[in-house]
């Protein structure tokens, strides 16, 4: 099943519940997009599909510098499942496509 499409996704993190908007689109096995997330949107790096399953780097920039997030999920049906991980730990995040 293709996963191009608008994800609404919520996470769960040390800094409370954060929610951001996934806009995927898929050219054989890459992926690009951008992630709205605090205010910003962030692009989607170094993105890979198999199958319903993808992968894609992400960097944020903050006063404190710049974090580096790795991004692994599927995608079943209308539901967006996957972990984050960063200098954090991992992060778990689910959500639904909304477009």
């Amino acid at each position: 099943m293709a996963i191009d499409g608008t994800y609404k996704i919520f996470a769960e993190s040390p800094m409370g519940k954060t929610e951001a908007t996934l806009h995927f689109k898929t050219d054989g096995d890459v992926l690009t997009g951008t992630n709205e997330v605090m205010g910003q949107t962030l692009q989607i790096e170094n993105g890979k599909v198999s199958g319903n399953s993808f992968q894609f780097f992400e960097k944020m920039e903050s006063p404190m510098g710049t974090t580096e997030f790795r991004f692994e999920g599927t995608v079943e049906g209308d539901k967006i499942t996957g972990t984050i991980y960063s200098s954090m730990g991992p992060i778990k995040f689910e959500g639904t496509r909304v477009g």
